[in-house]
């Protein structure tokens, strides 16, 4: 179901722009414009010198369910690479940039909806929130999102984690090391942050982020690998069929 609602809406508040995940009515899984409008937001934020932080948020129930692939044209956008691309360079922005990116997570996040969360600086649950990986059962591997959440919770523990499609809850999340703080009021405890990084100068930031980047890299190819490995796996009859049934059962990864 396609609405006229922006995929994500945005707020000012003072230090820091919300980016709000605003498509409830499909999980506020991911799509081509929605990635789009995510850039867009911290374009927005980037240029204005009076924003310290990008919240990333979702008011629905799930925070973010991960790919779109309920219809084919949706899952095009991934299969063709324009939506991939575009979501392998937001990870990449959200880890890089000189403003604090923080993730609010109180409902449901899966696949590509942990690695946005993952990628930010900070990760705040509430106690609803959920992070869950079932890629496999679909034919797919969350390859893109595996680097961000190496980086938060060990090699091993994401393998586990896609393997068996675990879910976490809050607290093991927290435990694990996926989530910074759970909170019972996630919004207060950003307002809580925001007193800490009213502090701190961009620049501090930005070389703070540029030194952990250059002691736990990235492979410089790995994101163009990512991207071919979800085309080959799409372009698969079985994969197909899998999604086909997500389709007809209206169920998403």
């Amino acid at each position: 179901m396609h609405t006229d609602e922006p995929p994500v809406l945005t707020t000012t508040r003072p230090g820091a722009l919300w980016a709000t995940l605003n498509r409830s009515e499909a999980g506020n899984t991911l799509r081509a414009d929605s990635l789009t409008a995510l850039h867009r937001a911290l374009d927005s934020a980037e240029t204005d010198p009076a924003c310290r932080a990008l919240v990333l948020a979702s008011d629905a129930d799930a925070f973010c369910l991960g790919l779109d692939l309920r219809h084919p044209p949706l899952a095009d956008e991934w299969h063709t690479g324009r939506a991939d691309e575009s979501y392998w360079r937001l990870l990449g922005r959200l880890r890089s940039t000189a403003l604090v990116t923080i993730a609010v997570v109180n409902g449901p996040a899966a696949g590509g909806g942990v690695g946005l969360a993952a990628a930010c600086d900070l990760l705040i649950a509430g106690r609803q929130a959920t992070f869950r990986l079932p890629e496999v059962f679909y034919g797919l591997l969350p390859a893109m999102i595996t680097p961000v959440l190496s980086r938060r919770i060990g090699e091993h523990r994401v393998f586990r984690m896609s393997l068996l499609a675990e879910p976490l809850d809050a607290q093991a999340a927290e435990s694990a090391g996926l989530v910074d703080m759970v909170a019972d009021d996630p919004h207060q405890a950003v307002r809580r942050l925001m007193a800490a990084i009213a502090r701190t100068d961009r620049d501090t930031v930005q070389q703070l982020k540029a030194s952990h980047r250059l002691l736990f890299s990235v492979a410089p190819d790995y994101g163009l690998y990512a991207g071919q490995l979800l085309a080959r796996r799409l372009d698969d009859p079985k994969v197909r069929q899998r999604i086909d049934r997500l389709r007809a059962n209206e169920d998403q990864p």
